[in-house]
């Protein structure tokens, strides 16, 4: 900043002037020439250093910690909980956030808490350029899967943010020294009232957009009680997008929950999915539901084919073609029919679609 006075110029060594002093200045090492209100100039060496990245945490005097791993013998039982932050140091320009929990995973906020064994913390680290590291520290007992998931779901600031949710998803599974659990985690976002959608969303994200992943967690929040035909739908809304998009022959809309739109492409001879994301996505969800049965219905305009059935999943995108093939070639105005997955013959979902030219 300058007081009653003027900038002449900046310029960086070696590299030449600074279009206006508004630009951002990276690191390097730069002349400023000032005038004062006098008219008498001065010249000033500006050395700019880079933002550190160092983000270490260090049990004084020069025990590093492990990072993303529960590490014993590093909280001082009978210490109170202000204390403990006396014991550690970070590394230069970073900061350390602290959050402490009991051993059911209830976040304490009484810094005259004194620790006992059960109790642990996380310590999130910022290094000066942004980087983070994420540190758990304990006495002897690693915390339960339960209390471990609790805790983490407690500190998602914005528990409707799918991206934030993943987030905290990822970080779970990636920390040493616990066996964690999809059900702890399923039943503490679940517990923190994190939505349905938002779940699988999150999940998708962090874990992957594969069969296995589907069916693994469909089966996990159906255990925990919730409908099973919204968990499916949940997940078929979440992955419409990535089904769509193999779909070149055929444009797919998502009109509802349950409703299907498909419009065949002049000229097309089937729907063109490349990659058999509709049929992953059917099996992961048929899966997880251990659903007993699978059917794909469908109804014509009366011209051709004649009304039928399908009951072998992996033969649903081969029956949607042949569907294709006549919408595409011949002047066949509308197919409506049904995909429904069932358990001892009693529907458990169902999607209806309609597929025209």
């Amino acid at each position: 900043k300058v007081t009653n006075g003027t900038v002449v110029s900046v310029h960086e060594m070696g590299v030449g002037a600074i279009n206006g002093i508004s630009d951002a200045l990276e690191a390097g090492t730069y002349t400023a020439v000032l005038r004062d209100s006098k008219g008498d100039e001065e010249t000033w060496t500006l050395i700019l250093n880079a933002p550190r990245s160092g983000k270490a945490l260090a049990l004084l005097p020069n025990t590093f910690i492990n990072a993303n791993t529960f590490t014993a013998s590093t909280l001082a039982t009978g210490t109170t909980l202000g204390q403990l932050e006396e014991f550690y140091e970070v590394a230069d320009g970073a900061k350390a956030d602290w959050t402490f929990f009991n051993a059911n995973g209830s976040e304490i906020v009484d810094m005259n808490t004194s620790v006992i064994d059960g109790y642990f913390v996380r310590v999130v680290v910022t290094a000066e350029n942004g980087d983070q590291a994420v540190y758990y520290l304990i006495d002897q007992t690693v915390p339960t899967v339960d209390a471990f998931a609790k805790a983490l779901v407690s500190q998602i600031a914005d528990k409707t943010d799918a991206s934030e949710v993943a987030a905290m998803i990822t970080e779970y599974f990636n920390v040493s020294g616990i066996t964690e659990t999809r059900a702890a985690l399923a039943k503490a976002m679940k517990d923190a009232g994190i939505s349905l959608d938002v779940m699988v969303n999150a999940i998708l994200a962090s874990q992957g957009k594969t069969e296995g992943t589907i069916q693994n967690w469909v089966g996990e929040l159906v255990a925990l009680g919730l409908n099973k035909a919204d968990v499916a739908q949940a997940f078929f809304a979440a992955m419409f997008d990535d089904i769509a998009a193999d779909m070149t022959g055929a444009v797919f809309t998502l009109d509802s929950r349950d409703t299907i739109g498909i419009s065949v492409n002049a000229g097309s001879t089937d729907i063109g999915e490349t990659v058999g994301t509709l049929e992953d996505v059917l099996s992961g969800i048929y899966g997880g539901l251990g659903a007993g049965g699978f059917s794909l219905t469908w109804e014509d305009d009366g011209v051709v084919p004649v009304p039928g059935s399908e009951t072998t999943l992996a033969n649903t995108v081969t029956a949607l073609d042949a569907m294709a093939y006549y919408v595409g070639i011949n002047d066949v105005n509308e197919y409506t029919g049904a995909i429904t997955l069932t358990d001892g013959g009693v529907e458990i979902v169902s999607w209806t679609f309609s597929m025209a030219n």
